[in-house]
């Protein structure tokens, strides 16, 4: 019980499922494209569809929703990529995948 004699509400779990596919950027994104990676990110919340592209590029990892989107660590923990990493160089960034 909290102050004034209020119940505190049961957390209800939240379902989330997440589908990661590696796409080409160069077909999706065109021939002069500066993005190097690209991923398709099929998000589930409990039943709601949301699609994420993530990306990377010479200025770091990215998701359309934002740098901070959750679909984004998905990304990095699919590919083992430390999440310091997030918006180094790509230079290091191809290091990593070099290594991998």
């Amino acid at each position: 019980m909290l102050k004034g004699g209020r119940a505190r509400k049961p957390v209800i779990p939240v379902e989330r499922t997440v589908r990661i596919r590696e796409l080409d950027p160069f077909s999706r994104c065109g021939p002069d494209t500066s993005v190097e990676q690209l991923f398709r990110v099929d998000e589930s919340l409990d039943g709601r569809p949301t699609v994420h592209l993530v990306y990377l590029d010479r200025h770091g990892w990215y998701c359309f929703h934002g740098r901070a989107c959750p679909a984004v660590r998905d990304v990095h923990k699919e590919l083992r990529i430390p999440m310091h990493v997030t918006n180094a160089s790509s230079s290091a960034n191809s290091a990593l995948r070099a290594r991998a």
